[in-house]
């Protein structure tokens, strides 16, 4: 694993061959991928106070699974976000149709909640391009979640990924998270620390 000066370089040419991989998964691939990764975050996390992302594009995860969790009782906090390299704010999901377009392309809440962040959740469901058994997550590169997400408890958070996505080694810096969940559509598990 990557971890010193060459790190950057490392997560930089990963992330290119990830994004080009995930542009090539067949649809019928990814939704059969999401239901599942649906089925899992519902069965395990219904009941509770979530913080998770609306996904763009090929990243895993669908609205849908943000509804099916508030249908079984979770309340699901979501991104703002603001400007380019801004600091994230948070609000309440409360289907579709609450959600309005954002820089990149995202999907977010019209208006912040001002009575809960993701340090009150439960859980916190991030996105990842890969993520490790040892629960190193490689992100998009803009720093959004790991600068958001400073002092949440490593075991609170959840990354999901296509299967082949949990790779034995992801290259880390040290100011990336870890999350300490890992999903895929074949597995929901917590990850096995580092020695």
């Amino acid at each position: 694993m990557e971890t010193g000066s060459g790190a950057p370089a490392a997560k930089r040419a990963l992330r290119r061959q990830l994004l080009a991989h995930r542009a090539g998964r067949p649809a019928v691939e990814r939704a059969a991928a999401n239901r599942l990764l649906a089925k899992r975050i519902t069965a395990r996390f219904a009941g509770l106070l979530v913080a998770a992302y609306v996904p763009v594009t090929d990243e895993p995860g669908l609205v849908e699974h943000l509804t099916l969790l508030r249908s079984r009782g979770a309340r699901v906090l979501l991104p703002i976000v603001h400007g380019r390299h801004g600091a994230l704010s948070w609000g309440w999901y409360d289907g579709p149709e609450s959600l309005v377009a954002g820089p990149f392309g995202l999907l977010q809440p019209a208006t912040a909640a001002t009575d809960y962040t993701p340090h009150d959740a439960d859980l916190v469901i991030v996105p990842a391009l890969a993520l490790s058994p040892t629960g190193a997550r490689l992100g998009r590169g803009g720093g959004f979640y790991d600068r958001a997400l400073v002092g949440i408890a490593r075991a609170r958070t959840l990354g999901l990924v296509y299967d082949d996505e949990l790779l034995d080694d992801v290259p880390t810096e040290p100011h990336d998270i870890e999350v300490g969940w890992v999903c895929t559509p074949s597995d929901l598990r917590r990850v096995v620390r580092r020695e």
